[in-house]
């Protein structure tokens, strides 16, 4: 009977074990797997004849360390990728991430706490935001032009990433202004533009200043995207950096 407890404790620690390697890239898992489960295994059975049954100091112990691992492994796994990228990929990404925390800061301002401020929270300026975005073009034209050492390839991911990070921004505006236009009309800007405007409705205001965003902002950030892109594109090819990668 005591065998059987025994057995049975062995199986549910590897499950367990099982889920912390489901963590890892698939590569990872795919190389390293079964030889990471045996050497738990054996982990297990010699802490469980050493030290007796204690599951938490035993967890703590084992999480800690596979939360480093794992850590480490996602980070190699994503710079690998990244780095695999070519420019016009390297756009992509950029302003799919770009994007995404463009929509998240969006539903934090608009939908979830029309009242916060997070730039003050996070100590953030809109003068240190926009040069953030300009140095995040930059960064990905620099990345960009790491395969080919081309100053066009930075210029295309600049732009490309300019382009699809605020365009996802701004049709996130439309649909959350429009969804939720009870709560976006009560924000004191809106009110005040609203009343020194000669529309009619909160709705025909808001949409106009989205409409008039997409004529005439989305084209000016792609071409700000675009030359700091080129910039980073320059950086690397007249630096020592430009011999990374060949």
């Amino acid at each position: 009977m005591k065998q059987k407890r025994l057995n049975e404790n062995k199986t549910n620690a590897e499950r367990v074990y099982a889920l912390f390697l489901k963590l890892y890239p698939r590569a990872h898992r795919q190389q390293y797997g079964p030889l990471m489960l045996q050497s738990f295994r054996d982990h297990y059975r010699e802490t469980r004849e050493t030290q007796g049954q204690r599951p938490i100091l035993f967890w703590l112990d084992v999480g800690a360390d596979e939360l480093k691992s794992v850590l480490r492994e996602q980070f190699s796994f994503l710079k690998e990728c990244l780095f695999s990228l070519n420019g016009k990929q390297l756009g992509l990404f950029g302003g799919l991430l770009l994007g995404t925390l463009s929509f998240a800061l969006i539903i934090w301002t608009e939908v979830l706490f029309p009242n916060s401020n997070p730039y003050r929270a996070l100590g953030l300026t809109y003068s240190n935001c926009f040069g953030g975005l300009l140095l995040f073009f930059a960064c990905t034209g620099f990345l960009a032009s790491r395969q080919t050492n081309r100053i066009l390839s930075g210029t295309w991911a600049g732009a490309i990433s300019a382009l699809l990070g605020i365009g996802i921004a701004m049709l996130t505006f439309c649909v959350v202004d429009n969804v939720f236009l009870n709560l976006v009309s009560q924000q004191a800007d809106k009110i005040y533009g609203f009343h020194h405007s000669h529309f009619q409705t909160m709705r025909e205001y808001i949409n106009a200043g989205l409409l008039s965003g997409a004529i005439f902002v989305l084209p000016a950030v792609g071409g700000v995207g675009a030359v700091c892109g080129t910039l980073g594109a320059s950086v690397r090819k007249l630096t020592p950096f430009s011999r990374l990668g060949k």
